[in-house]
């Protein structure tokens, strides 16, 4: 967390300094795995604000994910929706973000498998597998 604290420092000192979209999904992150969620949220609503104003759509799709991530202990309809193709899949998709597509498509399949949907979670499971042997990168 200090490193993405003194990133984040660094972009706030310099005024010319882009939005650092990708250290503020890094910290979201890092906060979900350590279960702050609350914290990552707001980082990812930031992120969602910025990049969707600059039309940074892989990072609005990535916070997307990870929003859902986030959710998807408390509400799977709320997280379910964050992904589903009408918002991050449907982001990855139409712009070739085939790393965050597989990333959209794994998480759905989680969410279907936490709530006993087996057979909708290999759907999307075997849509993840396929987009990530598309991506030639191992």
């Amino acid at each position: 967390m200090n490193f993405f604290q003194k990133a984040l420092t660094s972009a706030q000192l310099d005024k010319d300094s882009p939005f650092p979209s990708s250290v503020y999904i890094g910290k979201a992150r890092g906060l979900i795995q350590m279960g702050r969620v609350k914290e990552a949220l707001v980082l990812l609503e930031r992120v969602l604000q910025e990049a969707g104003q600059i039309g940074d759509h892989n990072a609005v799709a990535e916070a997307l994910i990870l929003s859902a991530r986030g959710l998807s202990t408390r509400s799977f309809g709320e997280a379910g929706s964050l992904l589903q193709p009408r918002a991050a899949i449907l982001l990855a998709k139409e712009n070739h973000f085939q790393r965050t597509l597989s990333d959209a498509l794994e998480e759905m399949a989680s969410l279907y498998q936490a709530t006993g949907d087996f057979e909708r979670a290999q759907e999307y499971q075997s849509q993840c597998i396929e987009v990530t042997r598309t991506r030639h990168d191992g």
